[in-house]
Parts: structure tokens; C-alpha cells; sequence
């Protein structure tokens, strides 16, 4: 990612949108969001 820019993108579960977005959320709540997705990724 580092030849497009200098932050790595974030994958969430639909669910977790809000939370994540949230000015609200507890911050370690969102924390664990935070994690390497399962799911194999694909570059196009």
C-alpha cells in the first residue's frame, strides 16, 4: 500500500460500521475491531 499511500485500509464487517465511525464508541471497543481479515484478499 505504501506506493499509494501512507495508511493501511481498514476491512469491516458490515456490523461494525457504526461502530467503528462512531465519535462515541469506546475506543477499545473499537480497538478490537482492529484486526487481520480470515478472508484471502484480491488485487484488480
Amino acid at each position: 500500500m505504501k506506493p499509494i499511500h501512507d495508511r493501511m485500509p481498514v476491512i469491516l464487517k458490515p456490523e461494525d460500521e457504526n461502530s467503528y465511525l462512531s465519535l462515541h464508541s469506546d475506543i477499545q471497543k473499537v480497538q478490537l475491531l482492529l484486526k487481520p481479515t480470515d478472508q484471502k484478499l484480491e488485487m484488480t
